[in-house]
Order: structure tokens, then C-alpha cells, then sequence
């Protein structure tokens, strides 16, 4: 085995040209998987943290009939028992109060949605992150109304201006209140300035007479329990709605879905070309040495000795092609920073349920699996050819050669 493989490292510098060749389209192939692999793993992302952080939750637990009637009529008693989500797989939960309503300045009316918060449970949606100009709701008390830099322009308002809000009150009856602007926000995406007006969850109870909530939005530890908690909730209090993000958000999730398939597709595409390629490279190379082959196999070299030295220089050039390859993709990633910046395109991507810079992720199973299998494949591809040169007599191989 020594000497086999002190054989195949002379030979790969040997052939050092056409070794390198072959190494550097590894190189540039796996460099470019990783890449694109990346941005792809970051779109999902992207598709699944716009669809939580929109105030959904991974669970969301309604008012029976929230769903097909959105407002106050409907509401979750503000005694009921939510201990029920102290549980190990919930890392927060947050009750909010939720209406459509309309919303008047002195010159402009604009439809959006109100919603009272209570600002110290608002740390996993995009609440969290608004960078406000002026006052920030720090209580569930506050009176003043904080809207989106958007909605401020369409408005044509600001700071200290009034508003007056108009919604439908519990008993079907109109209520029409007088905010004073004293905070606005900007966020990620223009969507959520446009939709949203905020308010203390405490004083718009107050206001409307609702003593409850309309929605809990509930927050997990891990993705892959969403199911199994909203299964186990839904159990525990079956006079309320527990659905999913995916329930609610079915186009986010068939997206999500999507592109996940989409990056093994990738994977195996770019594995296909890879094998047939290598294939291609080493038959080439095998066909050019056949005198060699046939040469140790005259001074006594056993044929599965010479099959297993085809092999180990595959994957020797496999293994190094890997490593500069991914140390290369990793490089691309770094240069990127924070993403690629599609500001240009905001209104489209935002539309699409995406954000405007596409920020590459890491995902460690999908390249454990792209270096396995480019591995595994390398040498099925390097078998094949190796096989053709023990087939062949020792003589036919001195003669050709």
C-alpha cells in the first residue's frame, strides 16, 4: 500500500498539466456549488423569517372564527390559562390585540391594521428591530400611536400631528379614536411601514372595551417541532384555534419548501456533471498510460494494485479539489458580507416574500453531504476506467501502448 501509494502521488505530479486541469474545474465547480448553495439556503431564510417575524409566530393561537372574520368581535379572554406555554420547546410567546381600521389626517385616509403590544414580549418579530424617530412604545399603557415612515408620508403627517382611527368596535358599533403621532418607525421593508399602526396593548383594551386578545403568537426553540406543539396546544385548548405559520402563510411555505428541494436538485446536478466529466478526464488519462499499466503489471504488480492506484489519485485529486474549492466558496461568502444588495429591485423582492439584500447561509448537512458524495462518486468514477486496463492482456497493453 506504501508503494502504491508513493506511485500515485508521483504520478499526479508527473502529470501535473492535465492533473491540474482536472483539478482546477473541480475546484471551480465546488466553488460555485457552495456559492450558490449558500445564497439559495439564504433565500429560504429569508422566505421563512419574513413570514415569522410578521407577526405571526410559528404557532399562532385565534379567537374561534379570528380567521374568517379578522377584528374585535372575537377575542381570547384575558383569564385564560396560558401556562400551558411554559413548555421546553416555546422560547416566547406574545399577546397582541389586532383590528382594521382606517385612519384619517388632515389630509389623506389610509386603511391599515392596529394592533396593541406589549413592547417587552415583542422579541422575535420585526418590532424588535424598528428604528424609531421620536417616541418608542416602552409600555403597554402608552396612549400615543407609532406608525411606519411610509404611512407617514402618504399621510402627509409627523411628529406631534393627530390622527384619528376608525374601527369597529366588539358590538359591531363604530369607534372612532384620536391618536397624537408621537413615534415613527422605519424598518427592513417598506411593507411593514405601510400596514401597521401601534399602539400600548393595555390602553387600546381600554379603549375599545376588549379584555382579551384577538392572537398569541407563539415562538419555538426549533422549527422542526412546530407541528408537534401545535398538535399538543390545539389538544390542550380545543375551544380556541391553534394553527401553524404554515396554515397561515401557505405560498411562504410552499416557497420554503421549494427552495430546499431546489438545493438538493443542485447537489445532484452538479454531482451528474461531475462524475461524467471525471469519467471523461480519467478514461483519457488511463488510455495514455496503458504502457505503464502494462509495464508494472510485467514486473509483477497484482491488476487490483493498479486498479487501486487509478483510484487512490482520484481521490487525492478529489480531497485537494474539495478543500481549495470550499476554502474558495468560503472566500466568495466572506467578499459578499452581508449579502447582495437588491435594493433596486425592493418593491419586487419584497412582494415576493424576500428581503432587500440576499444574504448567503451555511447549512453544514449540505455539504457533509457534497463532500461525501463527490468523494464516493470519485471513485466510482475512477473504477471504471482502471477496470479497462486489467481487462486487456499484458501484452496487448505493451503493444498499444
Amino acid at each position: 500500500m506504501y508503494l502504491v501509494l508513493q506511485l500515485a502521488l508521483r504520478n499526479i505530479w508527473r502529470q501535473r498539466r492535465r492533473n491540474g486541469l482536472v483539478l482546477f474545474a473541480i475546484v471551480v465547480s465546488v466553488g460555485g456549488v457552495f456559492v450558490m448553495n449558500s445564497l439559495a439556503r439564504g433565500m429560504e431564510q429569508d422566505f421563512l423569517r419574513f413570514s415569522i417575524e410578521n407577526l405571526r409566530g410559528h404557532i399562532k393561537i385565534l379567537a374561534p372564527n379570528q380567521l374568517d372574520e379578522p377584528g374585535l368581535q372575537y377575542s381570547i379572554p384575558i383569564d385564560t390559562d396560558l401556562s400551558l406555554l411554559a413548555r421546553p420547546e416555546i422560547e416566547s410567546w406574545t399577546p397582541r390585540l389586532r383590528s382594521p381600521a382606517v385612519i384619517m389626517s388632515e389630509r389623506e385616509t389610509r386603511g391599515v391594521e392596529i394592533i396593541g403590544i406589549d413592547p417587552t414580549r415583542e422579541s422575535h418579530s420585526f418590532i424588535e428591530d424598528l428604528v424609531v424617530e421620536g417616541e418608542a412604545i416602552t409600555d403597554t399603557d402608552d396612549q400615543h400611536l407609532l406608525i411606519g415612515r411610509s404611512l407617514a408620508d402618504e399621510l402627509k403627517t409627523g411628529l406631534g400631528r393627530r390622527l384619528v382611527v376608525l374601527m369597529t368596535g366588539p358590538d359591531d358599533n363604530a369607534i372612532e379614536i384620536g391618536f397624537r403621532v408621537l413615534g415613527i418607525f422605519k424598518s427592513t421593508t417598506s411593507r411593514y411601514e405601510d400596514a401597521y399602526a401601534l399602539t400600548g396593548l393595555s390602553s387600546l383594551q381600554a379603549i375599545t372595551g376588549v379584555d382579551g386578545f384577538t392572537d398569541v403568537s407563539v415562538y419555538l426553540e426549533d422549527l422542526a417541532t412546530t407541528s408537534e406543539v401545535q398538535a399538543t396546544l390545539a389538544s390542550q385548548i380545543p375551544e380556541l384555534n391553534v394553527v401553524t405559520w404554515e396554515q397561515l402563510d401557505p405560498f411562504t411555505s410552499e416557497m420554503y419548501r421549494f427552495i430546499g428541494f431546489t438545493v438538493y436538485i443542485l447537489i445532484v446536478v452538479f454531482l451528474g456533471t461531475l462524475v461524467f466529466g471525471l469519467i471523461n478526464a480519467l478514461v483519457t488519462a488511463v488510455l495514455v498510460r496503458i504502457r505503464e499499466f502494462g509495464m508494472l503489471r510485467v514486473v509483477g504488480m497484482k491488476s487490483r494494485l493498479v486498479v487501486m492506484q487509478v483510484v487512490i489519485e482520484c481521490v487525492i485529486i478529489m480531497l485537494l479539489a474539495l478543500a481549495i474549492g470550499l476554502a474558495a466558496g468560503l472566500l466568495v461568502i466572506w467578499w459578499i458580507g452581508d449579502g447582495i444588495d437588491l435594493t433596486a429591485f425592493a418593491a419586487g423582492v419584497e412582494a415576493f416574500g424576500m428581503g432587500a439584500r440576499m444574504a448567503p447561509h451555511l447549512v453544514v448537512d449540505d455539504f457533509v453531504i457534497l463532500g461525501v458524495a463527490s468523494v464516493i462518486l470519485g471513485l466510482i468514477a475512477s473504477y471504471f476506467p482502471a477496470r479497462r486496463v486489467i481487462k486487456a492482456s499484458i501484452l496487448q497493453s505493451l503493444r498499444d501502448g
